[in-house]
């Protein structure tokens, strides 16, 4: 019997390919990242009156919302990469009386300062939508906004760089919490253009979520910082849509540049 080699080695090659796509992606790092989230001081927005009217929720009920859904969607993402932790999550009181703690004794400053991913390969876009697109997150919509946000990030050239208040305060918080990297929220923005309605119900506006991170060493080393920008025509009312939209693609963006940092 005659074998085809070459079809053969093709179908190897294939599965060779494949596996190590998979391993690559879906392996968990050893690696341990906590997340500390943004103090809700670090909140602006312009239609959170809007939001809490249409979904009849007070300001402090919708704040805790949003801050809640975007550390579960930075979960998500990078749990595929990292072992992560989160203190605002956590289910156990010492660790969410310690989150409020640290944001009422001010453990970091904060100061604009310049995306370290202005410095980074111009390889990152490519890298981000294979990965979104192997992890199959993204839909058609997504798939859009890829593109667009892509270029809204890149005009973004200052962003809130954490600056913890001593230079050993790290190094003890990945002690108590065994982790090599912290990953540090420091704002969240939201901004609409009412005077762009592509609605005429007056309902869906042209709007930007920004979400202001850096990550650090526990030797205080400041890895990266950024700014991720999620556009499109949000329905300014409903909250479901509001988190389908932007929450996916700004979790995902963080896990695109701060990988193998």
């Amino acid at each position: 019997m005659r074998i085809n080699l070459k079809v053969s080695f093709s179908y190897v090659y294939v599965v060779l390919v494949c596996w190590f796509i998979s391993s690559f992606v879906f392996a968990q790092s050893e690696e341990r990242i906590l997340i500390v989230s943004y103090a809700p001081s670090l909140h602006f927005s312009d239609c959170d009156n809007t939001i809490c009217e249409k979904n009849k929720i007070s300001k402090p009920e919708w704040r805790k919302l949003l801050q809640q859904k975007v550390e579960q969607g930075l979960l998500d993402a990078l749990s595929y990469r990292y072992t992560v932790v989160s203190l605002y999550l956590s289910l156990h009181p010492e660790d969410q009386k310690l989150f409020k703690d640290w944001h009422n004794l001010k453990f970091c400053y904060y100061k604009e300062a310049i995306p370290t991913r202005l410095e980074e390969s111009s390889n990152l876009e490519h890298n981000y939508v294979k990965l979104v697109n192997f992890l199959r997150k993204n839909s058609s919509i997504l798939q859009e906004k890829n593109k667009l946000c892509w270029q809204e990030n890149l005009k973004e050239t200052k962003y809130l760089q954490a600056l913890p208040s001593r230079s050993t305060l790290l190094d003890s918080i990945a002690q108590i919490f065994n982790v090599e990297k912290i990953l540090l929220l420091t704002q969240i923005e939201i901004k609409t253009n009412y005077q762009v309605c592509v609605a005429t119900d007056g309902t869906r506006f042209d709007r930007s979520v920004k979400l202001h991170y850096c990550l650090y060493s526990p030797k205080n080393e400041l890895l990266y910082g950024d700014v991720a920008v999620s556009k499109g025509k949000s329905n300014t009312n409903d909250i479901e849509s509001f988190f389908e939209e932007h929450i996916g693609y700004l979790s995902y963006y963080v896990l695109s540049t701060i990988e193998k940092k």
